[in-house]
């Protein structure tokens, strides 16, 4: 079950009460306590707007269609939920909000049980399908909205509570969330996140970009692959956070300093082009190239670049491509982006490959030069085939190309 589902529609309405603050906090940086004041202010009134019964509404909320008619027991607050037992949705969705209620209040202890649960019921096999058994499509879905807004309503503090948590444990202990899947953390990494310049402090706001500054430091192994996809989330988060750079300060900072491999892909979109030639490729762009190669070959293949700067580029996506971090796609699209789609143009930057590549790594230049459109003649195939060595599968693949041409 994807973002659209019954407790997706939850997690995604937590942010309701922050994103009315991120409205009307000053630039959203702000954090003061007359602006928090204001904020608070705001929410008791919308509270009043939206019916708020007080803080265990969720616990004892009316049945989904309306006012409750009597036919349906109203769940007990429980700290376990199970998502099988149930087989009416409405119930079911109560007895979830009177969980996470119940969750919640248990603070930085109740956090990660929560989510765990969240996973198990949306994004695990059998706890989805029964969801969608109960729930039904996106119009019926439309009817959990409300509940949902009046509960985000009366604990966003909870909720930035539960943010925080999640994003310390990313930063000091990310194996603690190897078993949550990669869209339940985009909700609270890509959704909510943004929003918290307009409810917390600047103290607190700067914990968060804190955190945010370990996650991106650390080591990708080791980091599960469900923090390790949202690494580009929170350097997104990180800059709506902070204070917008110049060109000239991005470029500086790139230049000088040793940024997570997200942040400096953030700052090469920032910089001047005309600065990129002023950017020293072996200590910056290489390493930047073999770590985000999509991002930086984005970048590169809108930019003007001078001659010598391609050459330098060229020879580390070559030592890139030898040395096995980098693959045969990226040394495609490099050539695409420098204007070297036929097989002519890029004939120097493949031989130089070539000459440099031991038996494991030089089909990826061939291969690549086969796939050019106009390829290579025959004649610079079999000079290729005697001049170097390659690997079974490319001699294979070699093979087979010319079966199909006969």
């Amino acid at each position: 079950m994807t973002k659209p589902g019954i407790l997706i529609a939850l997690l995604a309405a937590l942010g309701v009460g922050w994103l009315v603050g991120s409205m009307t906090a000053a630039g959203g940086h702000g954090g003061v306590d007359d602006e928090v004041a204001g904020l608070r202010e705001e929410n008791a009134r919308l509270r009043l707007a939206l019916g708020e019964r007080g803080p265990r509404a969720g616990r004892d909320a009316p049945g989904m269609g309306g006012a409750d008619d009597g036919t349906r027991p109203t769940p007990a607050a429980s700290d376990r939920y199970d998502v099988a037992a149930f087989n009416d949705g409405d119930v079911a969705f109560q007895a979830l909000l009177a969980y996470a209620a119940v969750m919640l209040d248990k603070g930085e202890a109740g956090h990660l049980p929560l989510l765990e649960t969240l996973n198990a019921t949306l994004f695990r096999e059998a706890g989805e399908a029964h969801v969608r058994e109960l729930v039904g499509g996106s119009e019926e879905r439309q009817r959990f909205m409300y509940p949902v807004l009046r509960f985000a309503m009366n604990r966003e503090e909870q909720l930035a509570d539960l943010v925080e948590t999640v994003f310390r444990t990313m930063a000091e202990k990310p194996q603690q969330l190897a078993g949550l899947h990669d869209d339940l953390l985009a909700l609270l990494t890509e959704d909510i996140a943004p929003l918290l310049p307009g409810v917390v402090g600047s103290a607190r706001l700067e914990r968060f970009r804190e955190y945010a500054r370990a996650i991106l430091k650390t080591d990708r192994a080791a980091q599960p692959v469900s923090v390790q996809r949202r690494r580009v989330d929170v350097q997104r988060v990180l800059a709506s956070w902070e204070p917008p750079l110049g060109a000239e300060e991005a470029f500086q900072r790139l230049q000088q300093g040793n940024p997570s491999p997200e942040e400096a892909a953030a700052l090469l979109r920032r910089i001047d082009p005309a600065n990129l030639a002023r950017l020293d490729v072996e200590r910056v762009l290489g390493p930047l190239i073999e770590q985000e190669p999509w991002s930086v070959l984005d970048v590169l293949g809108r930019a003007k670049l001078d001659e010598g700067t391609i050459e330098r580029i060229d020879a580390r996506i070559i030592q890139g491509v030898v040395q096995g971090r980098l693959n045969q796609a990226v040394v495609h699209y490099w050539l695409r982006y420098t204007g070297r789609q036929a097989f002519e143009a890029a004939k120097p930057f493949l031989e130089r490959g070539l000459q440099a590549a031991a038996k494991a790594t030089a089909g990826t230049f061939l291969l690549t030069a086969l796939a050019m459109r106009p390829p290579p003649d025959e004649a610079w195939i079999q000079w290729a085939e005697q001049r170097f060595e390659f690997s079974d599968e490319v001699r294979l693949a070699l093979l087979r190309m010319r079966e199909r041409k006969k």
